[in-house]
């Protein structure tokens, strides 16, 4: 732990006491200060005057009123006052803690975790949810390589909503072929000839998916005027693309090489 921290949990133990004053008539000031010296919140105009019809208040008091910080020339003869003191003077140590790696962790294992409980129970498979799930994390690999690669700049929570969103939105492409290359082996058909027909079958739709992803979502990119939104659409239309070629390209080899592993970890796959 920080010794910051450290610190703050010991002075937790301590009574505090709140120093702050409302600034009124009520307010504590020294009794030295002479009298006709302090006049708080007097009404200057007020709602229905003829010249200035709104309320106007004016505040008098000494430049030492009240409980506050003040400069040591106020109390310390020959000491330093206002004029002395530049911004720099007004610089203290700052701790920044970055939690955005840790939240990105916790958010990805989570939503991969999910999909892959999902998969698992529909497909009834334990080598099915890794292939699926790797391959669209490769897409988002992709994705957010192209953004450091072309030395972008992009917002902090980027890797977290891209992470989440690109996978839930786009396993369905892998789903959809996956489906369908399992109806195939089941009725006899080779491993070959199994997935061209998967391939074949699926990709129209997979591209009409991914199209219509990426056009929902790049309109707001191009005439948003909000960075953040322009960049997390960009990017998520981009997503939808780069998934769509890899389900395409990397699926069905996936299944090419992995068909008996697939076969002997799945349930009801012939």
């Amino acid at each position: 732990m920080y010794k910051l921290w450290e610190s703050l949990e010991q002075m937790k133990q301590l009574k505090w006491v709140e120093l702050s004053h409302s600034l009124n008539n009520e307010s504590p000031y020294w009794s030295g200060i002479p009298e006709g010296s302090v006049e708080l919140c007097k009404v200057v105009f007020d709602w229905g005057n003829p010249m200035l019809d709104c309320r106007i208040h004016t505040f008098k008091f000494p430049g030492q009123f009240g409980t506050h910080i003040d400069f040591p020339g106020h109390f310390v003869k020959d000491a330093p006052l206002s004029e002395e003191y530049g911004v720099e003077q007004g610089v203290f140590p700052l701790c920044v803690i970055d939690i955005t790696d840790k939240d990105f962790k916790t958010v990805n294992v989570v939503s991969i975790g999910a999909i892959f409980l999902i998969i698992l129970i529909t497909f009834k498979s334990i080598s099915l949810p890794v292939i699926l799930v790797a391959v669209i994390e490769l897409a988002i690999f992709i994705n957010m390589a192209i953004s450091y690669y072309t030395g972008t700049t992009i917002p902090f929570i980027s890797s977290v909503v891209i992470g989440t969103i690109q996978l839930g939105a786009t396993v369905d492409y892998a789903i959809l072929m996956t489906t369908r290359y399992k109806k195939e082996r089941n009725n006899g058909m080779s491993k070959k000839e199994a997935v061209r027909i998967a391939s074949s079958s699926s990709a129209k739709s997979i591209v009409v998916s991914g199209l219509s992803f990426c056009a929902a979502t790049i309109g707001v990119a191009i005439y948003s005027k909000i960075d953040m939104i322009s960049s997390l659409c960009l990017m998520i239309s981009r997503g939808a693309i780069i998934s769509m070629f890899c389900v395409l390209l990397f699926l069905p080899a996936m299944f090419m090489i992995f068909d008996g592993l697939i076969r002997k970890t799945s349930i009801g796959f012939k």
